[in-house]
């Protein structure tokens, strides 16, 4: 078993344990993730959001805005991977996406998704939505 499936693990087993994030096991998921370099944290974390598990997503959510790690995919590659399986709920997502990549450039991608019909079109207004709730530029 590699680092990497060990920690989606222990990310499952929080989930199948707790009925709410743990505030103790949000403090070891984050240690336990900071073990890994910041290119990786983000590539871990993105995989809670393939499927939709609210707490799972909240965790990851959490975490994400809290280590703020690095992300080495483009936006036009990572939006029709995740949002298909986004929890509408998690807010963290979009408030992560826009600040690594700028509210502006997400707004782009989201209105490419929306003029292609592609996997995960039927969200963009939960992610503008969300956009809009976070502190800056409320044009959107």
């Amino acid at each position: 078993m590699t680092e990497g499936t060990a920690f989606l693990e222990r990310l499952d087993r929080a989930c199948e344990t707790w009925g709410d994030v743990n505030p103790q096991e949000f403090a070891q998921l984050i240690r336990e993730l900071q073990r890994f370099p910041p290119a990786e944290q983000f590539d871990l974390l993105a995989q809670a959001f393939v499927e939709d598990n609210y707490l799972k997503q909240e965790y990851a959510g959490r975490i994400l805005t809290q280590l703020n790690p690095p992300c080495a995919r483009s936006i036009d590659d990572l939006l029709p991977r995740l949002l298909p399986g986004w929890n509408l709920s998690v807010e963290q997502l979009p408030r992560y996406l826009a600040g690594a990549f700028g509210r502006q450039t997400v707004l782009t991608a989201l209105d490419e998704i929306d003029s292609s019909s592609a996997p995960g079109s039927s969200k963009t207004k939960t992610v503008r939505y969300w956009l809009r709730m976070f502190p800056g530029d409320r044009s959107t």
